[in-house]
């Protein structure tokens, strides 16, 4: 499985950024089932991290790109507790920044779970209005 996660993490830094939506259940599912090995493979771990990193601040993705690393870095939150804050936390105010030329948050994920599908909601009808 972690040779198959190698190479997903090299094609999605390299050449298939847009393909992270389609990548999204294997990786949840890296994080879940392999949890004992990422606690110990501190190289895994930053991969998981640079690819949250890279979905929310690439100007070519967008909102849904940036819930599904936000979705990565909460299983990797829940699953490593205790093991990644000293480098989550700085990530954090990712989630609360808009990205790109957008500056109404949509896209972004507020603290409260009922909010994340409330605010989706807004920016979709916001989307469609353009």
């Amino acid at each position: 499985m972690w040779g198959c996660f190698e190479a997903t993490y090299r094609v999605l830094m390299q050449d298939a950024v847009d393909y992270l939506s389609d990548t999204m259940g294997f990786l949840d599912n890296c994080i879940n089932f392999g949890a004992d090995f990422l606690s110990t493979s501190t190289d895994h771990r930053r991969f998981v991290l640079e690819l949250f990193d890279m979905a929310m601040t690439n100007r070519a993705l967008g909102a849904e790109d940036r819930v599904i690393a936000c979705k990565l870095a909460e299983t990797l939150l829940l699953r490593l507790h205790g093991q990644v804050d000293e480098v989550s936390l700085p990530r954090l105010s990712l989630c609360r920044r808009p990205q790109g030329p957008r500056a109404d948050g949509c896209g972004l994920l507020a603290g409260n779970p009922s909010h994340r599908r409330a605010r989706h909601d807004v920016c979709a009808v916001d989307e469609r209005r353009r």
